[in-house]
């Protein structure tokens, strides 16, 4: 479960709501929970209004040791 996710849990909030409320279709948002996707920069920032910050845009941001570890599956 992603950050997002839990919080949308924690705070009872439908994901119908959540996705017109930042701008994105419900297929969108159900892809950003399940880690299908990442959101764009423009939706990365409206999350972060919406759940007033506690979701940071750098919550989205690979790290570098991140990227190597995704590699690693890559390969396995």
């Amino acid at each position: 479960m992603n950050k997002l996710s839990k919080y949308l849990e924690d705070n009872g909030i439908m994901h119908k709501f959540f996705a017109k409320k930042i701008g994105v279709s419900t297929t969108t948002l159900s892809h950003i929970l399940k880690n299908i996707r990442m959101p764009t920069l423009k939706t990365a920032i409206r999350i972060r209004e919406e759940t007033k910050e506690k979701i940071s845009v750098d919550d989205w941001v690979k790290t570098e040791n991140t990227i190597c570890k995704d590699e690693k599956k890559k390969k396995n």
